[in-house]
């Protein structure tokens, strides 16, 4: 059954949209003021959407690079997959979004066992140098991850210095696999703004794309600036961009993820405020306690224990029977020792399995349930049943199964 479970197991999204507290920054903060992280900032491109799923992606075209939500940048390579991708999701719409956003080529991943590797490319000042390695040394003090520098991993993040109108980027959200790039250009970041591209590279979304946003914040399409698909795409909730996000806790306005009053406007008009009217400015110098309680999420899960109990077992040359059910139990730790305690609620993604002949043909129904903050007591997930018969030369005559078992998800880890 785990083989079975394995070669069917959804690809989890996990771009993480988060958090919580609502203190808003103001310009006391000790901090250099820097505009939102933007790819290529002074080149103008022709903005393209392609169907994603349930939505459009807009991208904006800018030489040979695709510009993706402000300082996400794709190339040629990546833009035709996400494009054949929601080519593929669009003859999927009657199936589940959880379903119909599984693919391969989705650029949300977790990174495996917490382990981020990287190197630094040549051509930086020492100023900016010593700014990179406080970024990466305030992940590495603050949060479970682990950046090392890479020597022969196959999958790791390049940090480069960009010439002249390059700006800030990354490559993906979350691990893209193989090398990704965070493009730093010079004398445009402080640690703050290479904390924040980190951020992207293990998986975070922009704060301001939470679904209740609404509660903290107003948005105001109509002083994007430039006011293009694409620049106004970004202040879209991901359910709105078609991501599939996860959110935990209250929009955070400290979140070193989430945009500032101007960005993206004419420096007159914000694009966002609190909702009595007040303007805040983007906070760039750490992890807030909500991104740090988003990547504990995300990077230290709870484990979720599958058992299988057989409950009547029955068989002969001819014939075979077996059924039961299927608990799963929660621990903190891998050894199975410490019962969880969750702070958040845990959507947990599970699929039934049947077959009705003994081709090995399999219908697969994904489903998932949601289990509440606190302490879980054992769950049943589910039962399975397996019926076989066999002719004299021990050939199967007629097979039936139904089975049940966890895939990955977000916040846990299947055992």
């Amino acid at each position: 059954m785990k083989k079975i479970l394995t070669l069917i197991t959804m690809i989890v999204l996990i771009a993480s949209c988060k958090k919580d507290a609502n203190q808003r920054s103001t310009s006391k903060d000790p901090v250099t003021h820097y505009p939102a992280e933007t790819a290529y900032p002074n080149v103008h491109g022709d903005v393209t959407s392609f169907r994603y799923g349930n939505d459009t992606i807009y991208v904006e075209k800018k030489g040979d690079k695709y510009v993706w939500m402000g300082d996400i940048v794709w190339d040629q390579a990546t833009y035709d997959s996400m494009r054949s991708a929601g080519a593929v999701l669009n003859k999927k719409r009657t199936i589940n979004n959880t379903t119909a956003r599984t693919f391969t080529n989705d650029p949300v991943h977790i990174w495996p066992n917490a382990a981020v590797f990287y190197t630094i490319a040549a051509g930086f000042t020492a100023t900016e140098l010593a700014d990179i390695n406080a970024a990466l040394n305030h992940w590495r003090a603050n949060t479970v991850l682990t950046f090392t520098e890479r020597t022969t991993q196959a999958n790791y993040i390049r940090i480069a210095p960009g010439g002249t109108n390059t700006g800030l980027y990354s490559n993906y959200i979350g691990m893209k696999g193989g090398q990704q790039l965070i493009n730093l250009e010079s004398g445009g970041f402080g640690p703050g703004q290479v904390i924040h591209e980190i951020g992207h590279a293990v998986g975070l979304i922009h704060e301001q794309c939470r679904l209740d946003r609404g509660n903290t914040i107003n948005v105001f399409y109509d002083n994007v600036s430039p006011h293009t698909s694409n620049n106004i795409y970004q202040f879209e909730t991901y359910a709105q961009q078609g991501q599939s996000g996860t959110q935990i806790g209250t929009l955070d306005i400290n979140s070193i993820m989430m945009y500032g009053s101007f960005d993206f406007s004419d420096n007159v008009h914000p694009t966002m405020t609190l909702l009595d009217g007040t303007t805040f400015f983007a906070q760039r110098w750490a992890l807030s306690p909500g991104d740090l309680e988003t990547i504990r999420y995300i990077y230290q899960p709870i484990f979720a224990r599958e058992t299988w109990v057989t409950t009547e077992s029955d068989g002969d040359n001819y014939y075979n029977h077996r059924e039961g059910y299927v608990t799963v139990d929660f621990y903190q730790d891998a050894a199975n020792t410490i019962p969880a305690t969750l702070q958040y609620p845990v959507t947990l993604n599970y699929a039934s399995f049947s077959t009705q002949d003994c081709s090995g043909s399999t219908v697969i129904n994904p489903n998932s349930i949601t289990i509440p903050a606190g302490t879980p007591s054992q769950l049943l997930l589910g039962y399975f049943s397996y019926t076989n018969s066999y002719n004299a030369a021990e050939d199967p005559v007629s097979c039936s199964s139904s089975d049940i078992g966890l895939n990955s998800g977000l916040g846990y880890r299947v055992q």
